[in-house]
């Protein structure tokens, strides 16, 4: 990253996923109503952007996370998606009791919801710390 990079590309580098997931599941409400069906994928998919959008931000701003920079990004992104993922479903609890909406259709919907995002931003952190583990490999002269 270039010293020249505006905040503006850096915040775009690292905050695409979770926006496109947030625009795709706002684009397909409008379009087909809020089908359940396609709950499971968007859980998955908006574990899955948020915990690439973390891994992101650890490397795009490392610098500016000063001590938290130097714990195992794996460990960073997985204990902050957890609990966002958690976060999240208190939020659509309360806004089930407060606002009178019909998000959560009970504990089990609500424990798949929490375990997909889990499993989608496991996959992230998998699929992230794979390709960052090859990028470091040094390059071998034999065949």
């Amino acid at each position: 990253m270039t010293t020249k990079t505006s905040i503006w590309q850096r915040l775009w580098l690292v905050g695409w996923a979770p926006m496109g997931v947030v625009a795709l599941h706002s684009g397909a409400a409008a379009i087909f109503g809020h089908q359940r069906e396609y709950d499971p994928a968007f859980h998955f998919a908006g574990g899955a952007a948020g915990a690439y959008c973390l891994w992101r931000a650890l490397q795009v701003f490392h610098a500016s996370f000063g001590r938290l920079a130097r714990f195992n990004p794996v460990l960073v992104v997985m204990t902050v998606m957890v609990t966002v993922t958690c976060v999240w479903e208190v939020a659509e609890f309360a806004s089930d009791r407060v606002l009178g909406t019909h998000v959560q259709l009970g504990c089990a919907d609500t424990a798949m919801d929490i375990a997909l995002g889990i499993v989608g931003a496991s996959c992230a952190v998998g699929l992230a710390a794979l390709v960052n583990r090859s990028s470091r490999r040094p390059k071998s002269d034999t065949v």
